[in-house]
């Protein structure tokens, strides 16, 4: 598990810290996207914590205890965007649906502790990748417009080897199903990261074709 997981995240930070960070239109997609698939944390926690059996009563307390900590984060993505001076959201990727309506199924389907793969995902980018990058971010944007990537690596350094320490207390076939969702996060999310440089690209061309309009007709 550790070594899958380290390859994982290693691939995807040679893809995220050359992102276009600095570029407005990419960082407002980013950040809309991630308040998307955000907002069903808690739910994702809940769901995974209700559906653990009686004997399964430390997972349970896992993630019912991990709903706290994830409240209200949806919130501060959002208020980031209003500090970049975001009225209207652009809509909703398929990409941001497939990260997080996959785990819906993976935790009603296969098992709850699936869900394991997509919290390690998340928390792995969060404390190993963002901080290559973060700087960046607040060169661009402004701390007050980072906030959720800041709390994100500040709070998460020590969640990824807790995480791994609970995932090697299981059952070797949940520990399979734990790497198998972890992998196929950290695959949405880099695809989901594809469709904000192509959202991004596409706002730019737009406005390049807006502005020459209203030169013509000037």
């Amino acid at each position: 598990m550790k070594t899958t997981f380290k390859n994982e995240i290693s691939s995807l930070s040679e893809m995220m810290i050359h992102l276009p960070w600095e570029n407005r239109k990419f960082y407002i997609s980013f950040l809309t996207q991630t308040y998307y698939f955000v907002q069903h944390s808690t739910r994702l926690l809940a769901l995974a914590a209700a559906h653990a059996s009686l004997e399964e009563d430390s997972l349970h307390r896992r993630y019912s205890a991990h709903i706290a900590e994830e409240k209200g984060h949806e919130k501060i993505a959002l208020n980031d965007l209003k500090k970049l001076g975001v009225e209207n959201l652009e809509a909703k990727s398929i990409t941001a649906k497939n990260l997080y309506e996959t785990q819906y199924f993976k935790i009603e389907r296969e098992h709850p502790a699936s869900l394991f793969g997509y919290i390690l995902a998340l928390e792995g980018i969060a404390s190993l990748i963002c901080p290559l990058f973060i700087e960046k971010v607040y060169r661009a944007h402004g701390t007050e417009s980072s906030r959720f990537l800041k709390l994100h690596v500040e709070e998460d350094p020590d969640h990824v080897d807790k995480a791994l320490e609970a995932i090697a207390s299981l059952p070797a076939q949940l520990q399979l199903l734990i790497q198998d969702n972890m992998r196929q996060s950290v695959r949405n999310y880099r695809a989901l990261l594809e469709e904000c440089v192509i959202q991004s690209q596409q706002v730019s061309q737009q406005t390049s074709v807006e502005n020459y309009s209203e030169q013509l007709v000037n």
